[in-house]
């Protein structure tokens, strides 16, 4: 999930984890001793309570990142799990979040997004989870996003992890005219 992200920047950068449950991945990256500024996003409130006690000086905030009026940029927002569980909404409805919730990621970050989710591209289905064709995710991405991203598969899960980078980091990083 932050590999790719890191190749940009490995270190001070601010992080905004959606969905971010009891905020491991912040015990993660004080654990490595990676500086970071962490806003944890969750909308159920007992999770933000509890990580309030966990981790007292991190931010973390009841927000919906889809909600026009949160406004914070970070350098990376992230996302991991949180699109394997529609619950009871229906496939098509949750689909369509989805895209809405990979589309804000992006409109909230400032170098990359990097997310994972249960690929179609499996040897079995399980009906409580949501599958995503990584077809129809690559196309989103390029067609409303960015055309610099890598998909990721290279691990045991039946899953992708998805990182898309604002091309204007790139360009700073690649200042060549061909860019």
């Amino acid at each position: 999930l932050l590999n790719p992200l890191f190749k940009h920047k490995s270190t001070h950068f601010s992080i905004c984890d959606v969905g971010s449950g009891l905020c491991d991945l912040h015990g993660l990256l004080n654990k490595l001793n990676i500086a970071h500024d962490y806003t944890g996003i969750e909308i159920v409130d007992e999770m933000v309570e509890a990580s309030k006690k966990l981790w007292p000086r991190a931010n973390v905030v009841n927000a919906d990142i889809l909600d026009p009026g949160f406004k914070e940029t970070f350098d990376f927002v992230v996302l991991s799990g949180t699109f394997n569980i529609p619950g009871s909404v229906p496939i098509n409805d949750w689909e369509s979040f989805v895209f809405k919730m990979i589309k804000a990621m992006y409109d909230h970050c400032k170098i990359g997004i990097s997310f994972n989710a249960l690929t179609t591209y499996s040897t079995f289905r399980d009906g409580h989870l949501f599958y995503l064709s990584p077809e129809k995710v690559f196309s989103f991405i390029q067609s409303q996003l960015s055309r610099f991203c890598c998909l990721n598969t290279s691990y045991p899960l039946y899953e992708v992890t998805y990182t898309v980078f604002r091309p204007e980091n790139l360009k700073e990083q690649f200042p060549q005219p061909a860019f």
